[in-house]
């Protein structure tokens, strides 16, 4: 009776055997005539593609890694600054150039001062200013920026110490 039962089972394998092949081979073909997503994708600044979407190294950005971190803020800005202490408003003219690595900004005559001050990439579209002494009385102690996503406004805020007082102000750069 186990032979008849072997034999049945056997035979009903057989029959659908034509049927499995053709099934194995179409899902083998299938699968084989995908394409590479990242095949025609061109990564720049030894950004990597990886399913489709380039994964940009440390300081560049962009669909294709092909904007350095900086370049949203380098240019010419119109600064507006609030003195929180007595609301007296500042307005000067500030240039911002790459500072040779890619996440490191000179700040050129930031506080309408004629010294330059350092900024250094936090995240994608912020920074933070470092301590710098501008003369013999005045010391930028810390300060941050974070830009809008269209790269035309800048805001955020810095101390500074004159003489003894120290003092909070908030600025806007505007192109």
């Amino acid at each position: 009776m186990l032979n008849i039962c072997r034999r049945i089972v056997l035979h009903r394998i057989m029959k659908l055997f034509p049927f499995l092949t053709c099934c194995l081979s179409v899902s083998l073909l299938l699968t084989s005539c995908s394409s590479d997503v990242c095949e025609k994708i061109s990564c720049k600044n030894n950004g990597v593609c990886v399913d489709g979407i380039c994964a940009c190294p440390y300081g560049y950005e962009g669909e294709f890694c092909e904007n350095a971190w900086h370049d949203k803020f380098t240019g010419s800005w119109a600064v507006s600054e609030t003195n929180n202490s007595d609301t007296t408003i500042a307005k000067y003219d500030l240039n911002v150039v790459n500072y040779r690595t890619q996440d490191t900004l000179f700040l050129l005559g930031f506080a309408d001062s004629v010294d330059t001050v350092f900024a250094v990439r936090d995240k994608y579209n912020t920074f933070t200013l470092k301590e710098r002494v501008a003369d013999t009385i005045l010391t930028i102690q810390s300060g941050s920026g974070l830009i809008d996503e269209d790269a035309q406004t800048v805001t955020g805020l810095y101390t500074f110490k004159k003489g003894s007082q120290i003092t909070t102000v908030n600025f806007t750069w505007t192109r």
